[in-house]
């Protein structure tokens, strides 16, 4: 909604793009529609200003209006913050609005070339973003559009362009309702003018009065009124007959024939022609009068001008046509009801519309649900509001409807009361509203209350003091990300739906559910005895949100955490409680998820220590505190080192070598992650040349990588760049990533990084096989070089058949790839007795080395060397 640079400019003439669209048949049937609303220039309306308040309300906008486009100008019939009635056309925002197909939004008016020049976007309204919904009539055509304006960019995502689209809907439905509101009124003035006419008519005399012998053939006429003018010798004998209406000649002479045939009065309307030439109605009327003997001998006639009273009823019956029209295409009802009598009188319409007969009351009333039945006498009572703005109806056929009614009451002579007025069925606006306030409180996917919704009834809820505890539990789906973006966002919706389903049939009617976001469900118990109650309801929900889910040729098995918070114990408000249902969460997913926690205040150190843990991390970062561990990786064959594992170790200042199970909670916060990895690559980089210098073979060493690490973009010329800067061989250098890197939003960029580390030289391992969610998809889509079994599937190999059958599965699928298999966590010797049996060639884990410092594994590389030295020697020099 903008102005253009000069508002002052001259407007008698129009611009050429406004000619251009003046000649346009569909530009002048638009303003022709706009016309026939006879809605411009109106004083404000409660049902626009409301609609108006509702956007600007539900956008939490600065500015909201409702305008109609004209020729030349935007005119405002409501608006809020918009500091002018009406403005020029030409260049705004909803100009651009008429030949669109649905809702527009322009994020930054001051980023759009064809709004960045305009008074209201770099002036002093300093008006950004803006987004409107044409509001086209059942015709087509559109006549203006309901926006919304905002000092500040914002975009507007699809449930806010839906919520625009179905209030514009309201507005339309309104501009109906205006419509109708006037045709009725034009309808009534008529009928007053018309009854005006017809009492002129009713005072004046006869134009025409003649005498006529027993034949027919006039013999005297005496002429008045629009024919005194004319010629007496004209109508004299059978001439009459041709100064009638050539179409009346043929019916009054056989009209005329027959009365004198029976002797009988004859009277009928006729046009008849008069000074002026025109034709005018005229009322004819002849009497008979007879001699002694009965027969007739004379006639007598009188002609009486009601040519005003013709046109006017034809007139009347047009318009009495057109309000009928008016009335259906409206869904109105005009009547007029009797409160002492208690009878009313309806159009007849009334059957098709509201399902009973025009005079049926008690029908009628016997129809309106039952609490609103007080609304209609209230209204219609002496001194009452003559107005029920809403009432639900039960139509006969069945259909539940929603009508309103207006009356304007008056007082007969005689003093009894009347009240006329209009029924209209506003049952499509109810709808529409309806809609519009679903998309603001629900979710449109699960179909459950959404955040700010859930607050408000939860804040309701606690007012009403019953003396009862009441809980609030927070349910989140963990490692919902992952499903959803592993097997398709489709799945991931059927997820969150079934999710809603389980909570609706797991809980009574005493309980609130609501989608509090994206994988987050909020359950409020109203009735619950204590908290051991709460924990088991919040225990039973999780365990039927953790049954799997059948869906095409998948199986959907997550696990869920909850937060539990009670009132009063917990806290006294909606904000209260939800805050720490929120930390109890947070501690139960800190602690291997899966389970329910209820509210401790100690909880609320988890959150102060990882606060600290976060600001630690980055004083370690800056003072280099971050060091690599190398865990040795074997061949189980000769148990000769053949690469390392590096590990990132927080070397803290009084706490010593701290591990990753300590500083976790930083790889949460991408910067962090960033940084560690960054550093871990320059080190590592470091060490393997220092290697190399003294002639060791470190053999492969492997780095790890985050999904941090390629949300930066360019990393895979950041490496190589890296390599080629420490001099490093690519064949000396592997990235591991775990299949989480693969799930993130940005696949695309994870597999055009991989691929060019692979073209460069550098390997590439899937770190811990078997625990995820596609592993053979990803096999085949990225380049791999090297699998590494779990730990968690190892451990236990030796002894039990599953976990051997995964393991002997994971070697064989490495030999038929030809990929390289490294078995993790290896402890015992049984277990590496297990892999060398079935054929896996390398192991890592603590029965070979724990991670060390680059200066032990330093140590280890030396004596490796100078034993194999010592093995490939001549006899004599080892003697």
């Amino acid at each position: 909604m903008a102005t253009t640079r000069d508002e002052t400019r001259d407007e008698t003439t129009a611009p050429h793009s406004l000619r251009n669209d003046a000649a346009d048949e569909s530009e002048r049937r638009r303003i022709a529609a706009l016309g026939a609303l006879a809605i411009l220039d109106t004083p404000p309306s409660p049902g626009f200003d409301r609609i108006c308040a509702m956007a600007r309300d539900l956008f939490d906008a600065q500015w909201a209006a409702i305008a109609f486009v004209d020729e030349r100008r935007l005119w405002f019939k409501a608006r809020i913050g918009v500091p002018f009635p009406e403005m020029a056309r030409e260049g705004t925002f909803c100009e651009t609005l008429m030949g669109a197909d649905g809702v527009v939004v322009v994020p930054d008016a001051a980023a759009d070339p064809r709004f960045a020049n305009l008074v209201t976007v770099h002036g002093e309204h300093g008006i950004r973003a803006c987004a409107g919904a044409p509001l086209v009539l059942d015709s087509g055509d559109c006549v203006g559009a309901l926006c919304v304006m905002d000092t500040r960019p914002r975009n507007f995502d699809d449930c806010d362009r839906a919520l625009l689209a179905e209030l514009a809907k309201v507005a339309v439905s309104e501009i109906a309702l205006h419509q109708a509101n006037h045709a009725v009124q034009d309808t009534q003035s008529a009928l007053v003018s018309a009854e005006q006419r017809y009492r002129a008519l009713a005072e004046a005399n006869a134009a025409l009065v003649w005498r006529a012998d027993a034949h027919g053939r006039l013999v005297d006429i005496s002429l008045m009124g629009p024919f005194s003018g004319m010629s007496r010798e004209d109508f004299l004998g059978l001439g009459w007959l041709a100064l009638l209406h050539p179409d009346e000649r043929t019916l009054l002479t056989r009209q005329a024939l027959r009365a004198g045939v029976r002797g009988a009065t004859y009277e009928g309307a006729h046009r008849l022609v008069c000074a002026d030439g025109g034709y005018r109605w005229t009322r004819i009327r002849v009497v008979p009068l007879r001699d002694a003997s009965g027969e007739v001998c004379e006639w007598v006639g009188t002609g009486v001008d009601e040519h005003d009273r013709h046109v006017a009823e034809a007139n009347l019956r047009r318009s009495e046509a057109r309000l009928r029209l008016a009335l259906n295409a409206a869904r109105m009802v005009a009547w007029e009801y009797d409160p002492e009598a208690l009878t009313t009188q309806r159009s007849d319409n009334s059957r098709d519309i509201i399902g009973v007969e025009a005079d049926d009351l008690n029908g009628y009333l016997l129809n309106i649900h039952p609490e609103d039945r007080r609304l209609f006498h209230e209204a219609y009572r002496r001194g009452g509001p003559m107005r029920v703005a809403e009432l639900r109806y039960m139509h006969p056929n069945g259909q539940m409807m929603w009508l309103s009614s207006r009356g304007q009451e008056f007082v007969e002579e005689d003093g009894e009361r009347r009240i006329i007025g209009v029924t209209y069925d506003i049952t499509d606006r109810k709808i529409s509203e309806e809609r519009a306030w679903r998309a603001a409180n629900h979710d449109g996917l699960t179909g459950l209350p959404n955040r700010a919704f859930f607050q408000s009834n939860v804040e309701t809820l606690l007012r009403i003091r019953d003396g009862g505890c009441k809980a609030l539990i927070l349910v989140d789906i963990d490692e919902f990300k992952a499903v959803n973006e592993a097997i398709g966002h489709d799945a991931g919706d059927a997820l969150l739906r079934e999710t809603a389903e389980r909570l609706r049939a797991a809980l009574c009617d005493n309980a609130v559910i609501a989608r509090l976001g994206s994988d987050e469900f909020g359950i409020f118990l109203t009735d619950c005895a204590d908290a051991e109650e709460a924990t088991r309801t919040a225990e039973r929900l999780i365990a039927e949100i953790g049954r799997e889910i059948y869906r095409a040729d998948h199986i959907i098995a997550c696990r869920a955490s909850g937060g539990i918070a009670l009132h009063p114990q917990h806290g006294e408000t909606a904000a209260e409680l939800m805050k720490d249902a929120e930390t109890a969460l947070y501690a139960a997913k800190s602690q291997d998820r899966n389970r329910a926690l209820l509210y401790d205040p100690g909880m609320r150190e988890l959150i102060a220590v990882r606060a600290q843990i976060t600001a630690e991390m980055r004083a370690a970062l800056e003072n280099g505190q971050i060091i690599p561990f190398y865990q040795p990786r074997v061949d189980l064959r000769t148990g000769a080192i053949i690469g390392f594992e590096a590990l990132a170790r927080w070397r803290h200042p009084t706490r010593g070598i701290l591990t990753p199970g300590v500083f976790a909670t930083a790889f949460d916060t991408p910067e962090l992650a960033l940084g560690i990895g960054r550093k871990m690559a320059r080190d590592v980089l470091a060490d393997i040349r220092a290697w190399l210098d003294e002639g060791l073979d470190p053999g492969s060493v492997a780095v790890n990588l985050s999904p941090a690490d390629f949300g930066e973009g360019g990393l895979s010329g950041r490496l190589l760049g890296l390599l080629r800067e420490a001099g490093v061989p690519p064949k000396n250098f592997t990235v591991e990533v775990t299949e989480s890197v693969f799930l993130g939003k940005g696949g695309g960029a994870v597999a055009s990084a991989l691929q060019a580390l692979n073209a460069g030289g550098v390997r590439i391992a899937l770190d811990d096989f078997g625990t995820g969610f596609a592993s053979l998809t990803h096999l085949k889509q990225y380049p791999v070089d090297e699998i590494k079994i779990d730990r968690s599937f190892v451990m236990d190999a030796p002894t039990d058949p599953d976990d051997a059958a995964i393991v002997t599965a994971v070697i064989g699928l490495g030999r038929a790839l030809d990929l390289g298999v490294v078995a993790e966590g290896v402890e015992t010797s049984e277990q590496a007795q297990f892999l060398r049996d079935h054929g896996c060639v390398e192991a890592q884990g603590f029965l070979f080395g724990k991670p060390m410092v680059g200066s032990r594994a330093t140590t280890l590389l030396r004596a490796q060397a100078q034993a194999r030295a010592e093995r490939e020697a001549p006899l004599a020099l080892r003697a």
